[in-house]
């Protein structure tokens, strides 16, 4: 549903059927999901990839490249560092 870019122009993908967000690498061109992969409103606080998501919707990232993520069915931003 979205697509951003972080500041190494990597393209972040928010892969909402499958509950994720998947990087593409600029450089490689590898895709490795970088949070999220299953549904659910757990994982706060811990491993991104352990990270429920629910249908996110869209993505932005800060100076850092911390990842804010729309998770809208949780009803949330979640923020992944």
């Amino acid at each position: 549903k979205a697509i951003r870019c972080d500041s190494r122009g990597n393209v972040l993908i928010v892969d909402t059927e499958n509950h994720a967000i998947r990087r593409l690498d600029a450089s490689t061109g590898i895709v490795e999901t970088v949070a999220g992969g299953r549904r659910g409103p757990d994982g706060d606080g811990g491993d991104a990839l352990e990270a429920g998501l629910a249908r996110p919707h869209g993505i932005v990232t800060d100076s850092r490249d911390a990842m804010y993520i729309a998770d809208s069915e949780n009803h949330r931003v979640r923020l992944v560092r």
